[in-house]
């Protein structure tokens, strides 16, 4: 937060809201949430109004006089009387041991590589080893990090250790044992059900089936089918709204599920730049929310029965509240990628959808 503050940044913002998920969560104190620290990084606060010393040192300091940043740090200080608790704070919520780091410590420390599951409560610890598979996604996260040098730190990391370890969903509610049938679309054409399945459990995106649910606390949410625009295909939803006010997504922030998308103007700008006579293009990825892994801690808030058989989806789901933001930020990373190490210039995505704009027909 002292960084943040350097940066004129939103502190304020990123504290309350790490309070509000160290509440819910088992987030652990001494890490940095990326999501939070981008967004207060971005909210910049308004230039204070005073331009003299005399009117700054007439702001009154939010922190009494004694108070002793060594012993709320969690060192040991012999020169104060803070073993009083200076603040009145509940000093049964431990410190961080971790000292302060300038933006220059942070950008040249070692990554994390501290597991997830090693994070678990006994809730979401694992019943089988088949849960303890490696992730599954084509990503190859030592190239996407080479790619990425020269990418801004702090959603650099967020990617990488996304990929190694599995996304956070930023699921804030409780966990309890839950369970509802499955809608009518999946029931009536249980044969496409069964091929979506088996083709996910090839693919390592969906693990299963179980005889017994496979966390001591399991959240089962509805399957369900959407016919696509071909005849006779459809697409397995995972149905994470239901039911409102218990559901999965009822218990995601807005934070977390909030996402600017680039629009027809920028489409509109992007070609009159390029120029009279410039060739389109469009493309798109595939299946692209299934491409990113999730945490493990996670697990056990995407559970799945079919035919009395319990799974778990390891992926992003489309129908996640969240899903849309965490891909956003892959993406963003991949324009970037195109304009400025496979020299690209005329790209624009929107979300999988990657729009490029050239002065000639063969890139």
């Amino acid at each position: 937060m002292r960084d943040l503050a350097a940066k004129n940044a939103h502190w304020r913002y990123y504290d309350e809201n790490f309070r509000f998920l160290r509440q819910k969560t088992l987030f652990p104190w001494d890490q940095i949430h990326w999501e939070l620290w981008l967004q207060a990084h971005h909210m910049q606060k308004a230039a204070p109004v005073a331009s003299s010393d005399a009117r700054n040192n007439n702001l009154k300091s939010p922190f009494p006089s004694g108070y002793c940043w060594k012993f709320h740090r969690g060192a040991k200080c012999s020169g104060c009387n803070s073993a009083t608790n200076v603040l009145n704070v509940d000093l049964s919520i431990p410190p961080t041991n971790v000292p302060f780091q300038s933006e220059y410590h942070i950008q040249h420390q070692q990554p994390c590589h501290e597991q997830p599951h090693q994070q678990m409560s006994l809730a979401n610890q694992p019943l089988s080893p088949a849960l303890s598979r490696p992730m599954s996604t084509p990503i190859k996260v030592d190239k996407l990090q080479a790619y990425l040098h020269g990418y801004p730190f702090r959603t650099r990391q967020y990617l990488i250790d996304g990929f190694r370890f599995g996304f956070s969903i930023d699921y804030v509610g409780p966990r309890i044992n839950f369970s509802s049938k499955n809608l009518v679309s999946a029931i009536a054409n249980p044969s496409a059900v069964d091929e979506k399945l088996a083709n996910e459990i090839k693919l390592g995106r969906i693990v299963g089936p179980f005889e017994r649910q496979p966390f001591p606390v399991f959240h089962i949410s509805p399957l369900g089918l959407i016919p696509k625009k071909v005849p006779g295909e459809f697409r397995l939803i995972h149905h994470l709204s239901f039911p409102e006010g218990r559901s999965i997504n009822s218990h995601i922030p807005k934070i977390a599920s909030s996402v600017h998308y680039a629009n027809i103007d920028d489409a509109i700008r992007l070609v009159r730049r390029t120029g009279r006579g410039c060739a389109l293009a469009k493309t798109d990825i595939k299946n692209a929310f299934r491409l990113i892994p999730v945490s493990p801690s996670h697990y056990n808030l995407l559970g799945i029965c079919w035919r009395d058989k319990f799974y778990v989806d390891r992926n992003l789901a489309m129908g996640l509240l969240s899903s849309c933001k965490i891909f956003e930020f892959f993406s963003s990373a991949l324009e970037w990628i195109a304009c400025n190490k496979l020299q690209i210039p005329g790209i624009l995505h929107l979300l999988d959808d990657f729009l490029i704009v050239s002065n000639y027909f063969i890139l």
